[in-house]
């Protein structure tokens, strides 16, 4: 991890936040599917009228008893998420830098992060395997065509994820699904399904 673009990314975000001056967005708020954690999604203009950009205050708890478990700032308004289960342990995806890595231990309540200004690749959307051992993710370098990557995460917690396959997107933007742990089929508007790639 290039720990000291990362922290400085931090620093930036939580200077500038201003916390008084919420965007007009009302908040999201999410349920993980095993119905133990919530994710609330808020976002917030910045005090320097330089960074006109709206950035995203992410808050975890517990459901049943609003337990804090962890908060923090995403530098972008794009909160892409996908939650994530391996041998029954909880795990959320949501990139804390546009262009970077996250994965957050639900139940350490630790984020990890990893983010690299010469591969700044932004995720999207993100389509995690049945097994939660492979992720596939729409995504774009800024400004430039969309990609389909698919990434092995086997080391969950180990950041950035190696790259197992990479194809550029045709002009409509398609819906992936996993078939299985080892097939990710594209749908198109129609409702029909191809595969696009097969480990």
């Amino acid at each position: 991890m290039l720990l000291d673009t990362l922290e400085k990314v931090r620093a930036e975000v939580l200077r500038y936040a201003e916390v008084a001056n919420q965007a007009v967005e009302p908040p999201t708020v999410v349920l993980s599917p095993c119905g133990v954690y919530r994710l609330t999604l808020e976002w917030y203009y910045q005090a320097d009228t330089d960074r006109n950009w709206v950035i995203t205050k992410a808050t975890i708890c517990l459901a049943a008893t609003e337990t804090p478990i962890l908060a923090f700032f995403a530098d972008h308004d794009d909160a892409v998420y996908a939650w994530l289960y391996r041998n029954n342990k909880p795990y959320l995806l949501l990139p804390e830098c546009q262009g970077g890595q996250s994965i957050i231990d639900l139940e350490l309540g630790e984020l990890i992060s990893y983010y690299n200004h010469d591969d700044p690749f932004i995720w999207l959307t993100i389509y995690p395997s049945p097994d939660g051992k492979k992720i596939a993710v729409d995504g774009c370098y800024w400004a430039c065509p969309f990609e389909l990557v698919i990434y092995d995460c086997t080391a969950l917690t180990t950041l950035p994820y190696p790259i197992l396959h990479r194809q550029m997107l045709a002009p409509l933007w398609p819906v992936y699904r996993w078939n299985d742990e080892q097939t990710l089929l594209m749908v198109d508007e129609k409702g029909d399904e191809q595969v696009v790639w097969k480990e």
